[in-house]
């Protein structure tokens, strides 16, 4: 009997899937599309305002809020540095 279950395969656990496993970041900024104060909806480290063309615009650290009302109307790209070393990125539109 033990030599028929031989032929059978256990199942396998593949281990490197686990590795650098990135999970979904729950971080929303508000109100979006804005033009006086942006909020986050968690504490952060830091973020990075880029223009649409790639160039940065400014940099702020430690702050729940943003005064954006001196940044002309268009699509910004925003790198939140999370205070759990994470980084994301989101899109804001100041109108």
């Amino acid at each position: 009997f033990e030599d028929d279950l031989q032929g059978l395969h256990k199942p396998s656990v593949n281990h490197a899937a686990n590795l650098n496993t990135s999970y979904p970041i729950c971080l929303t900024i508000y109100p979006n599309h804005s033009n006086s104060i942006l909020y986050f909806s968690k504490p952060i480290q830091s973020v990075d305002f880029y223009a649409i063309n790639g160039s940065k615009v400014f940099s702020k650290s430690s702050v729940s809020e943003i005064n954006i009302s001196y940044l002309s109307k268009g699509l910004y790209v925003l790198k939140i540095y999370l205070q759990n070393g994470n980084s994301v990125f989101k899109k804001l539109i100041i109108n």
